[in-house]
């Protein structure tokens, strides 16, 4: 699978570029920093089970927190 690394000063838009590739906004935005810790996002994709059913398509976070 493909993998993405993001890496930059803060509030240099980080988040935004993230955002822009999957076609979601799913990241906390504000004026002070607020994604504080590294994020890995794995993407899903689930193609139609039939029935004329829609894919599903969700994402799933891992977050590295700072105890």
């Amino acid at each position: 699978l493909p993998s993405i690394v993001v890496i930059c000063r803060q509030s240099s838009g980080k988040s935004t570029v993230l955002e822009a590739i999957v076609g979601h906004e799913f990241l906390p935005k504000g004026n002070n920093m607020v994604t504080r810790c590294p994020i890995e996002l794995t993407l899903i994709h689930m193609p139609p089970r039939g029935n004329g059913q829609a894919p599903e398509e969700y994402g799933e976070f891992l977050a590295a927190l700072d105890p």
